[in-house]
């Protein structure tokens, strides 16, 4: 099989390749760390806060991380925690500055790596036998409040990081799926057109419409956590686990040809 322009394979994170271990969308031991964590950092900066307090500042702003996200829109990581920060303690983020704020999302990632995700078994020679057909491999994540680079760490960590030509976190680039630029600049990155493209994801919202927006081929993992907005579209394909792909690809690649 031979073609003429270079493959790319991008694949969503949460419920395409990890999952939480307790079943849940969100990692409550994770929820309670976090919440412990910034009561922490405050009680060092003389600011005492109820725990209850935080846990619902946390889900006030995990909704409006989501909502924004939905429509394409993301921030910095530093500003999302500037805003949960002025929200706990009114002119905190100004008496602290860059490095406090700093320290805190160091803090919330440690609590992300001290408790992770599971990765779906199988999934490192998932990718090791997507590479050996020539095809690069990129993530295209919306990433909540762990920064991009504890994630990477992590990848790391799961003999992960070496195999991705690319990772794309939303928080970094201050943009979401399913606007078209975070598909467009990192099918770019791997240098591969949209059409010789193929995007893996579970919500059909911002995987499936974003990446047929711009003309990508998509392949939807079914059972994920879905957003509240549908695209009028159907997924070119429908797996019910990321381990059923191997035959889509193929498939996908002798349309190509053809």
């Amino acid at each position: 099989m031979v073609l003429d322009e270079p493959l790319g394979i991008t694949f969503d994170l949460w419920q395409t390749l990890i999952f939480e271990s307790d079943g849940s969308g969100r990692s409550s031991k994770r929820k309670k760390l976090r919440i412990s964590c910034i009561a922490g950092f405050l009680s060092s900066q003389s600011e005492r806060v109820d725990e209850e307090f935080i846990g619902d500042q946390l889900q006030r702003l995990s909704n409006e991380i989501i909502a924004g996200q939905d429509l394409g829109f993301d921030d910095c990581l530093d500003a999302r925690i500037s805003t949960l920060l002025e929200r706990l303690a009114p002119g905190l983020p100004d008496r602290i500055g860059e490095r406090g704020v700093n320290n805190l999302r160091q803090c919330i990632d440690n609590t992300f790596l001290e408790s992770p995700p599971q990765l779906f078994d199988g999934v490192p020679s998932l990718i090791d036998s997507l590479r050996q057909l020539g095809i690069r491999i990129a993530l295209i994540s919306n990433a909540g409040l762990t920064s991009g680079d504890a994630q990477r760490r992590w990848f790391g960590t799961l003999g992960l990081l070496e195999r991705f030509d690319y990772l794309a976190f939303s928080s970094d680039m201050a943009v979401a799926k399913p606007a078209k630029k975070i598909f467009e600049l990192t099918l770019d990155v791997i240098g591969i057109t949209p059409e010789y493209g193929l995007h893996v994801g579970d919500n059909m919202h911002t995987d499936i419409g974003g990446s047929a927006a711009v003309g990508m081929s998509t392949v939807w993992v079914s059972g994920g956590v879905q957003s509240k907005l549908s695209p009028a579209i159907c997924p070119d394909y429908t797996i019910k686990s990321i381990l059923d792909l191997g035959p889509v690809v193929e498939h996908w690649m002798e349309n190509l040809v053809g």
